[in-house]
C-alpha cells in the first residue's frame, strides 16, 4: 500500500509524518501527497514535522515537501533528519525568512511573518480553517466557509464567508482581500457585518480591515 511507510502522531500538539528513509525521493513525495490528502479537513492549518530518519535531502527537495503541505492547507514546522544532511539548515532558514507579505495602506504597513500558513485552494461552504498564526488563502472563501486565525488573514481572491482575525485577542491583526465582501468579519472582539445580514457590498478595490480608535475601519491597500 502506498502509505504504509507514513504514520501520523498528534500527541505533540501537531502532526508528525514519518517517512521510510530507504525510499527514493520521488516515491517519498508520492507517499506524502497521498497521506496529506487523506488528513481530516478539520486539521487544515496544522503544523507538521516530517521525520525522514537518516535520509539526506537537498534544500530544493525540502521546499518541494513544504509545497506539498501548503497545497493541502498544512504548514511545515520542520524536517527532522538523523543524517548529516541540510535539514537542520532548512529549519534555520525557515525561521530567518523575511515576511511573506507586506500590506501598505495610506499611512500604515502590516507584515505576515514566517508563522503563516499558505493555503492554495478555495474554501467551500461548510469548510472551517483554524490556525494560531497568520493565514494566507490563495483562492476564494465562499459563503458558508469559516476562517479563524490567531493572527491576520489575507485572501488572494474573494472573501465571501466568515473571517475572524486576532481570535485570541490580538487587536493588531488585520483582514485583507482582493474582494472583501464577508458575511461576517471579526477582529479580536470587534465584529462587523451589514445591518440586513447580507454580505458587505463588493467593490473593485483591494481592501484591508483593521482596528483604529476602537473601531473596524476598511481601506484600500497595496501588496
Amino acid at each position: 500500500m502506498l502509505c504504509e511507510d507514513i504514520l501520523i502522531d498528534r500527541s505533540r500538539g501537531g502532526i508528525v509524518i514519518r517517512l521510510d528513509p530507504e525510499t527514493d525521493f520521488h516515491t517519498m513525495k508520492q507517499q506524502l501527497k497521498a497521506k496529506v490528502q487523506s488528513i481530516d479537513g478539520s486539521l487544515m492549518g496544522a503544523l507538521v514535522e516530517i521525520d525522514i530518519g537518516n535520509k539526506l535531502i537537498t534544500r530544493n527537495e525540502a521546499r518541494e515537501m513544504e509545497e506539498i503541505l501548503a497545497q493541502n492547507g498544512l504548514q511545515l514546522r520542520c524536517i527532522a533528519s538523523k543524517g548529516r544532511g541540510p535539514a537542520p539548515a532548512v529549519k534555520k532558514e525557515m525561521e530567518q525568512r523575511e515576511p511573506l507579505f507586506r500590506l501598505r495602506t495610506r499611512d500604515q504597513e502590516f507584515t505576515f511573518s514566517h508563522e503563516t500558513v499558505l493555503v492554495k485552494r478555495n474554501l467551500r461552504s461548510g469548510q472551517h480553517l483554524h490556525h494560531p498564526g497568520n493565514i494566507v488563502i490563495m483562492g476564494d472563501i465562499n459563503p458558508g466557509a469559516e476562517v479563524v486565525a490567531g493572527g491576520s488573514i489575507l485572501v488572494m481572491g474573494a472573501l465571501r464567508g466568515m473571517a475572524h482575525a486576532g481570535a485570541e485577542g490580538d487587536s493588531t491583526a488585520v483582514v485583507a482581500a482582493l474582494k472583501l465582501c464577508p458575511t461576517q468579519l471579526r477582529i479580536a472582539n470587534h465584529i462587523t457585518r451589514s445591518p440586513d445580514g447580507e454580505p458587505i457590498a463588493e467593490t473593485e478595490d483591494t481592501e484591508i480591515a483593521y482596528i483604529k480608535d476602537g473601531k473596524v475601519v476598511i481601506e484600500k491597500f497595496k501588496i
